[in-house]
């Protein structure tokens, strides 16, 4: 996408450069560049799913995101979103497993 996009590049350096930042990854030059789409959609459509969907569906819902859409940076969605995709396991952890009080670890 850069070689399209750059005009003339001298380097991979200035591949990686855009308005005199350099970016560790292609990606994130691209992503820089606005040649990539963001997370905003997949991070609205799970705000909206952790209101209705028990943890087990918001996982689910969760794992196909990653495995068909491919996110650009599925770990910040993960941070973003960890809380909703475990709230039912201490409720799971204290009745099927009989864990008094498990801590979030």
């Amino acid at each position: 996408m850069l070689l399209y996009n750059v005009r003339g590049p001298k380097s991979w350096q200035h591949l990686l450069t855009y308005n005199g930042e350099i970016h560790p990854t292609f990606q994130a030059a691209c992503a820089a560049r606005g040649l990539l789409e963001t997370d905003d959609e997949w991070d609205t459509c799970l705000n909206e799913a952790s209101l209705i969907q028990s943890g087990k569906q918001f996982r689910q819902l969760f794992v196909t995101i990653l495995l068909y859409n491919n996110p650009q940076d599925p770990k910040t969605l993960y941070e973003r979103h960890k809380q909703s995709l475990s709230d039912d396991c201490e409720h799971s952890l204290q009745n099927r497993f009989r864990i008094g009080h498990p801590t979030e670890q």
